[in-house]
Order: structure tokens, then sequence, then C-alpha cells
């Protein structure tokens, strides 16, 4: 996918930005996605300033109420406000969706842009680890390292983070094996710079569109592969809501409310959806200007 890039001298980047931009604003699914995570990211910010009930108070004689003023989800099997949890396990699916996509960006420009500047045998030693991870099932990988470390939010983001950084990796990597090859990378090598200057000087400003891009998309699946292993419980430990665990806790009750797998399936799907959009209408932007 990122292979396809074409890459130019940073100052041709920052002088042709505005032209990926006027694409993406006139690509109708890309608007809509980045509209849709503006707005997510929002309400879930704000959510303790709502006056949103209490996410993990019992009331037994609410189970399962049905939508109403006092409770506009409704409420799940322990009587808690389905709002509530919506809101603030969202707040932690997101953050732990973002905390994962950080890492493996950061990991993968890191390593690429290293195998791809180096050559040699660090290029090969990098790519056959790349080969190696991605080989490996991403989701019983990560059930068994989790059931070796104990569960929780951050042994989902470690394992998460150590088992998905290679499509990055593998984009910068090809990213810098053409840059490097550009003669204003060949010129500073004559003029003494050394490969950290040229890294973070020419390379790394030159990467940041195929980057942001891999990293967009990357959202949506890791947002549904933290979700699946906290459907399997090995995420954040009961009564806190998360997304993934709320989906578990509502299969008991799938016939008799089905709106308790509905209304954090439907938050899933929305955020992975608008993620792939915002992704895909970048990609198409940045692949066009370098067409």
């Amino acid at each position: 996918m990122g292979e396809g890039f074409s890459l130019g001298r940073s100052r041709g980047r920052q002088r042709g930005l505005g032209r990926p931009v006027g694409r993406l604003l006139r690509d109708p699914p890309a608007v809509v996605g980045a509209v849709a995570l503006i707005l997510v990211a929002a309400v879930l910010a704000a959510a303790p300033w709502l006056g949103l009930k209490d996410p993990l108070a019992v009331s037994v004689p609410d189970r399962l109420a049905r939508f109403s003023w006092a409770h506009p989800l409704g409420t799940d099997g322990l009587g808690r406000d389905m709002l509530s949890r919506t809101l603030h396990g969202g707040r932690t699916s997101v953050a732990l969706t973002m905390a994962v996509t950080a890492i493996t960006t950061v990991v993968g420009v890191v390593l690429g842009v290293l195998a791809g500047l180096r050559g040699g045998f660090v290029d090969s030693s990098v790519m056959r680890v790349v080969e190696l991870v991605q080989a490996l099932p991403l989701v019983i990988v990560a059930m068994v390292t989790v059931k070796l470390l104990g569960g929780g939010p951050e042994k989902l983001v470690l394992v998460l983070s150590a088992l998905g950084w290679t499509g990055q990796a593998r984009v910068v990597r090809a990213a810098t094996l053409s840059l490097r090859e550009r003669d204003f990378v060949k010129s500073s090598r004559a003029l003494g710079s050394s490969r950290l200057r040229i890294a973070f000087r020419h390379l790394v400003p030159n990467l940041l569109g195929p980057v942001v891009v891999i990293a967009t998309l990357e959202v949506g699946r890791t947002l549904l592969a933290l979700s699946t292993l906290s459907f399997l419980g090995f995420g954040a430990r009961p009564p806190h809501p998360e997304w993934g665990s709320m989906l578990a806790d509502a299969r008991t009750y799938f016939f008799v409310a089905p709106r308790l797998l509905i209304i954090p399936g439907v938050a899933i799907f929305i955020v992975a959806l608008a993620a792939n959009l915002f992704g895909e209408g970048l990609r198409d932007a940045f692949e066009a200007r370098t067409a």
C-alpha cells in the first residue's frame, strides 16, 4: 500500500502541501470521516463534564430499562446507565487505540529509516524480524501473551504495540530506499552530514505523508483488535467500561435487550469506519500529489 508513495524534497513538500489538503476537502467520504472523528473525540473528551450518571453505579430496580429521559440509552443488566458507560468506555477504548498507534508508528519509523538508510546486514535483519512478526496470528499471540503476563489495558497496549509496528516499518523502509538515492541526500552525504542528521533533516520530513496515512488507517484495525481482546476478557477490569467488554457483558441479554450489544457495536463501527474513510482520503490525496 505505502510503497506506491513517491517522495520529493522537503521544500517541494512544503510548497505543495496545500494541494493534497485541497484534494482531501473535495473528497466527501474523507470529509465525513474527518468530521465524524472530530465529533467523537469532542464528545468523549467532554464526557466528564456532561453531567452523566456514574458509569459504575448499580441500580437493580432499573435493570434493563428502556430508553427514557433518565436513561437516554437505557440501562444494562445491572441497572447501570448505558449512555454514561458508552462514553466513558469509549474514552478508554480510544485512548488505548491511540497509545498503540503512537507507539507502533514511532517504532516503525525508527526501524524503517534505520533499515533503509543503513542497508546491508541491518536492513536484512530488520526485514527478517518484520516477516517473522507478520507471520504470527495477532489475536492468538496476544491472547497467549496477555494470559501469561496478566490482563489489563497496559498489557494490551504492550502486546499490540510489540506486534503492530511492521506495517509502518515496511512503508518507511521502502520510502527511505527511494529517498536515499535522491540528489539532495547524496549532496548532504558528500558534505559530511552524519546519518542522524540526514535522517532528521531530509528523510523524516519527506516521510510524514505516508506515515500519517498508514497511522490513520491503522486506527481502525487497532480498535478492532483491542475490542476483540477485551471482548474475550483481556481488557479493562470489571466493572470499568470498555466497548469490547461491554459487548461481552451484553451476550447474556442478546434476546432480551439486543440494544446492549448494538450500542457499543455501533460505536466501534463508527470510529473504525471514520478512520478508514479519512485514511483512504489522505492516501488518495498524497498519491495524487506525487503522481
